[in-house]
């Protein structure tokens, strides 16, 4: 399977995310047959929901699609490093491989808090979960990040 043909996606829905006044981080599940499954932007400030990160929404589309919980079979392609929220729900449904464009340490406190090395947290949950950065598209997506956090400070109270 080509990761850049799915992260390309992956930004090319971010772009068209912030286009439309939505946070750019967004999320695909893959099959092994290279079928999308599911795809979804991050809705925290759109549905008011601090759980509705893009991953999660992925994750919820995905399993009500396929009718269960054990999405094992499915590659998770995601615009930023996944927060512990969501790298615990692709543990919970077995999600077995996460490829990222942008690491969280690119990004600014304010937008992504927390301070927790997520191969850490796979080491100490004994997780099968393979965490891949791929950083080739890494300016294009920090491009896109520095509009939204300009935006996003209407949002958020000081």
């Amino acid at each position: 399977m080509d990761h850049n043909y799915f992260l390309i996606k992956v930004l090319d829905y971010a772009k068209f995310s912030l286009e439309n006044d939505r946070s750019p981080s967004n999320s695909i599940l893959v099959n092994k047959w290279g079928d999308i499954i599911s795809q979804s932007s991050n809705l925290v400030i759109t549905e008011n929901d601090p759980t509705a990160h893009s991953e999660i929404v992925c994750i919820r589309e995905a399993a009500k699609k396929t009718k269960s919980l054990d999405l094992s079979g499915l590659t998770l392609y995601t615009a930023i490093e996944p927060c512990l929220m969501c790298l615990c729900a692709c543990y919970w449904s077995k999600v077995k491989r996460i490829v990222y464009v942008l690491g969280r340490d690119k990004l600014e406190v304010a937008s992504y808090e927390g301070n927790i090395n997520n191969k850490e947290i796979i080491t100490k949950l004994n997780s099968y979960i393979s965490l891949e950065h791929t950083p080739e598209f890494e300016e294009r997506m920090l491009d896109l990040m520095g509009i939204w956090e300009d935006r996003q400070k209407k949002y958020w109270r000081k």
